[in-house]
């Protein structure tokens, strides 16, 4: 993450991601990842901005750059973490693979960050992951519950980035939306 932009992230079904579930969901998608995120690095300044969307946040204790992952995994709610260039667990490590800039305005980014807190703590959606492949749930503007590119794909939706069915997004086809492939 070399510049001020918004990133999402792929990962693919290895290391904390390597379970049965993962590598299906992969498979079943016909692509390599099995997870997407957002991940957020913000300056001091912004920071100081998108805390007033997070009262009482841990992050209000951080200095310099901050990289932050919002997310949602199988099992959990939709929450986020801080990432850093030195943890020694993947998971709090910032990716340096499989990221994909999303140009925008801070404006623009503190918006969509505003409608993923207000997804914050809504948990995941299995029968939505499960059957996401097949198009049959209705496009929403937002859902009562999520996994991890549904939340992705209505994000990016809400700022006009995508224009996609976030009920049938997988992490796979959200990424050739993103990349143009």
């Amino acid at each position: 993450c070399s510049s001020d932009l918004l990133y999402a992230s792929f990962r693919e079904p290895t290391g904390i991601f390597s379970g049965w579930f993962n590598r299906f969901a992969a498979t079943a998608t016909r692509g390599n990842f099995c997870h997407s995120e957002f991940i957020f690095k913000w300056t001091q300044e912004e920071l100081q901005d998108i805390l007033t969307l997070m009262p009482n946040s841990s992050l209000a204790h951080t200095s310099g750059t901050i990289h932050v992952a919002y997310y949602i995994m199988w099992g959990t709610r939709v929450q986020y973490r801080l990432l850093s260039d030195d943890a020694t667990d993947d998971f709090w490590r910032l990716p340096t693979s499989n990221l994909v800039p999303i140009p925008m305005e801070f404006k623009e980014e503190k918006r969509m960050f505003e409608w993923c807190m207000k997804q914050y703590g809504k948990e995941y959606d299995k029968v939505g992951a499960l059957g996401c492949w097949v198009p049959v749930r209705t496009h929403e503007l937002e859902y009562p519950t999520y996994f991890c590119s549904q939340l992705m794909a209505c994000a990016l939706n809400h700022v006009h980035v995508t224009f996609v069915n976030p009920a049938s997004t997988t992490p796979n086809s959200l990424y050739a939306t993103l990349t143009g492939r």
